[in-house]
């Protein structure tokens, strides 16, 4: 498990122990019933009203606690690695070229996985390739907490809003981009934007494709293409970066 998943386990473990529901006595004649149903009947186990007995919270309070400082302490031990950092859209500088770093690796494990994600089954239909258009970002994650860790792991998603980002910085003339060569910055964006959006419709448009593994192949196939011009693309756009002065890169 990575460390992002790990995270959001954890997260949702601790919700579960702070909204715990604590109530489970009731009071029912000279006795108090343990709310515990026996599967074989429906009786109850009964404890005499004379005997003191403390409420159920008291007896699960320091497991409870122990168990929230454990889960605590996990968590500022797990390494926060550089997707982790970087707010997906976001509209800061550095961390807008960290999502075009972080793309370019997810571009790399996209084609040197690809076979995987470009199937054909017995009937001649394509296989899911729902993860495949993950990692390229055409399917957005949903809202909530937990899709904004998702889309920390899906650096092309919103990609499009980081190098806008960069462009803007160029033209005010903001640290090291004064030194960017616009003119090529935006030739190479263009190219990429298109060869993304067109292998992320390809994943799509390959599911409704008819019968018959030569029309899917040769989709299949353009898609591989555009990916592998994707890469070189991105790697271009970071040498650019590199050239300019850009920290990190």
């Amino acid at each position: 498990m990575n460390p992002t998943s790990l995270r959001i386990v954890l997260v949702l473990l601790l919700r579960s122990c702070c909204f715990r529901g604590t109530s489970a006595w009731t009071g029912s004649g000279d006795c108090r019933r343990v709310a515990r149903r026996n599967t074989a009947s429906n009786n109850c186990d009964t404890i005499p009203s004379s005997t003191t007995v403390p409420p159920e919270d008291s007896w699960n309070q320091p497991r409870r606690q122990l168990l929230l400082q454990s889960l605590v302490g996990i968590l500022t031990m797990i390494p926060v690695t550089s997707a982790q950092s970087r707010t997906p859209g976001s509209t800061d500088l550095s961390e807008a070229v960290q999502q075009v770093q972080d793309g370019a690796v997810a571009l790399r494990t996209l084609y040197a996985n690809f076979d995987n994600y470009s199937t054909i089954d017995a009937e001649g239909r394509a296989g899911n390739t729902n993860e495949a258009r993950r990692i390229l970002g055409g399917i957005a994650p949903q809202a909530g907490t937990v899709a904004i860790e998702v889309a920390k792991q899906t650096p092309l998603y919103r990609i499009d809003t980081a190098l806008g980002v960069i462009r803007k910085a160029a033209l005010d003339d903001v640290s090291w981009t004064a030194q960017l060569d616009l003119g090529a910055y935006e030739e190479l964006v263009d190219r990429l934007l298109y060869a993304l959006q067109k292998a992320d419709g390809n994943f799509y448009s390959v599911l409704f494709a008819a019968k018959g593994t030569t029309m899917i192949r040769a989709i299949f196939d353009e898609t591989k293409s555009l990916v592998t011009q994707s890469i070189r693309d991105l790697d271009d756009i970071l040498k650019l970066f590199q050239e300019a002065g850009a920290p990190g890169v």
